[in-house]
């Protein structure tokens, strides 16, 4: 099964906080602080490999989508508030999360994202399409040796 043919379409969300450096004629989204990053080799990874916040996915929802969430949480257990897979499964489409994170150290604007699909594709394998620059980057830093690098201090 190729997923992109499930869905037509899906939702973009810039994830932003407005106190945490904000500026809209700049184009910079607020940070979002993330003390429990750790560096695992080349890469930052967060507590549980999430950078979402608990009720992300119901940003850009509409009323009726959020009560039918609401409704959804309630048939599992009446006392039960939404979750994000109750507003995954009402938004019925990819939902792509960009954001920036502050690690609490020297990386204070880390570029991040998430993905998260409707339920009933747990089992498919997503294939995603990234520029080619950003390829290239993660990449080279596998095949580059300290000769190769122009900023390596010996």
């Amino acid at each position: 099964m190729v997923i992109r043919n499930s869905y037509e379409a899906g939702d973009v969300l810039l994830i932003s906080v407005e106190s945490n450096g904000q500026n809209e004629e700049a184009y910079n989204l607020g940070t979002q602080k993330r003390n429990s990053a750790r560096l695992d080799g080349n890469v930052w990874q967060t507590s549980k490999d999430r950078v979402a916040s608990r009720g992300d996915e119901k940003l850009g929802l509409s009323e009726s989508q959020k009560e039918e969430a609401a409704i959804l949480a309630r048939e599992d257990d009446v006392n039960k508030k939404p979750s994000d897979y109750h507003f995954r499964s009402v938004r019925k489409k990819p939902l792509l999360m960009l954001h920036v994170l502050d690690l609490g150290r020297e990386k204070t604007r880390v570029p991040a994202f998430g993905l998260s699909f409707p339920p009933g594709h747990y089992q498919t394998e997503i294939e995603v399409v990234a520029n080619q620059v950003w390829i290239e980057s993660m990449q080279s830093e596998l095949f580059d040796t300290p000769n190769e690098e122009e900023d390596y201090d010996d």
